[in-house]
């Protein structure tokens, strides 16, 4: 080669261009701009004037003096020695790549489980003794299978969601006030988002399938800060949700709701249980915990999952009774000093509670054992 002539360059390096991320846009309808309407006023008086005395007084009093908490030990390690048939879960164990992935089994059951076109969503239909005698209990649904649970909600017109979470992402419907999406055939149109706290945010989610006319408008409620296994830290965010949910259920027709954790089964389960044993309390029928705890596993396994949440079910349940009874013209602080003989009884059961769940979570751990006390 002549010394004055150059090699050519070697050519440029071929761009690769990362995947695109699903498009959101604005939306083309109408958003509302005005502050989503609760269900309920949501306060744990909201049922009653502050000079009327509560339905289910004279049972809490009755059901407080039965409670111990070995005996609850008892009951929950009884619902743990209940074995679910694997035979009886085929479709679960058949679409494993489209349930949320974990070092332990959640399985499904095919008996209750709910299907729409042929499509698998893991999602259960559960009978409970609610105001409506069937709710749903689903997981987070996975990247790529939003479209057959949208088509599966619209079709069940679940009209409403609770979703517990601690800091998992959701991805399932847009976050964005004003945005939408397309997941296959079914668009998906945020049309409100509220912060109702900072554990709390409220959507109002528009769902309409391709070729359907008539929308849904679907209530979306996040509940986050709420760790896997556990309860959440502040019992008076999950007693407002409950107390959501069931005026819903009391007004719903033909709509549906539906409670979503990360596998659908322990918190999932423990807000369920919850609502049932707060309902029943309110209509004064002392809440029968372990059977309504048993009645949920034998329908969506795995549901209130661990010892903290069965004790859990309890203490809150303390926690609602005081908050009844303590009944001081809507002023929270001296409703929390109730001087009444039961609302004492529901703080010494609190700490006996819950001391002895903390000495058992740390036995288990092989910690040493401090103590609360509750005021």
């Amino acid at each position: 080669m002549p010394p004055d002539v150059k090699p050519a360059p070697p050519p440029p390096a071929p761009v690769v261009k990362p995947a695109a991320p699903p498009v959101l846009v604005v939306s083309p309808a109408p958003v509302t701009t005005d502050p989503l309407t609760p269900y309920s006023p949501a306060t744990l008086n909201s049922t009653l004037s502050f000079t009327e005395k509560w339905m289910g007084e004279e049972t809490a009093k009755i059901w407080l003096e039965k409670v111990d908490f070995m005996k609850t030990k008892q009951e929950f390690e009884q619902i743990q020695n209940v074995v679910v048939p694997v035979d009886a879960c085929k479709k679960w164990k058949a679409n494993r790549a489209l349930n949320q992935p974990s070092q332990d089994d959640f399985p499904v059951l095919d008996a209750n489980l709910v299907v729409f076109e042929n499509t698998y969503v893991n999602m259960s239909a559960i009978d409970v003794a609610l105001p409506k005698s069937k709710i749903f209990m689903c997981q987070i649904p996975l990247k790529g299978s939003e479209e057959a649970f949208w088509k599966t909600a619209f079709d069940r017109q679940i009209s409403y969601m609770e979703i517990i979470t601690d800091q998992e992402p959701i991805e399932f419907f847009p976050i964005g006030n004003g945005e939408h999406v397309y997941h296959g055939t079914m668009f998906v149109n945020n049309r409100r988002v509220e912060a109702v706290s900072e554990d709390v945010t409220r959507f109002a989610i528009e769902v309409l399938p391709e070729g359907c006319s008539n929308s849904i408008i679907c209530t979306i409620t996040i509940v986050k800060n709420w760790s896997p296994d556990s309860v959440h830290a502040k019992q008076a965010v999950v007693i407002k949700e409950i107390i959501e949910m069931t005026t819903f259920l009391t007004k719903a027709k033909d709509e549906n709701a539906l409670v979503m954790s990360k596998h659908g089964a322990g918190r999932a389960g423990y807000f369920v249980a919850l609502a049932v044993v707060v309902h029943k309390l309110d209509k004064a029928t002392e809440p029968p915990i372990q059977e309504i705890v048993k009645s949920l596993r034998g329908q969506r396994p795995r549901a209130v999952e661990s010892l903290t949440q069965y004790v859990s079910l309890y203490t809150t349940l303390f926690y609602y009774i005081k908050r009844k009874i303590g009944r001081s013209d809507g002023d929270k602080k001296a409703a929390m000093e109730c001087d009444e003989p039961t609302c004492k009884k529901t703080v010494q059961l609190t700490t006996t509670f819950t001391n002895a769940l903390i000495a058992e979570v740390n036995a288990a751990a092989g910690r040493s054992t401090l103590t609360v006390t509750i005021k």
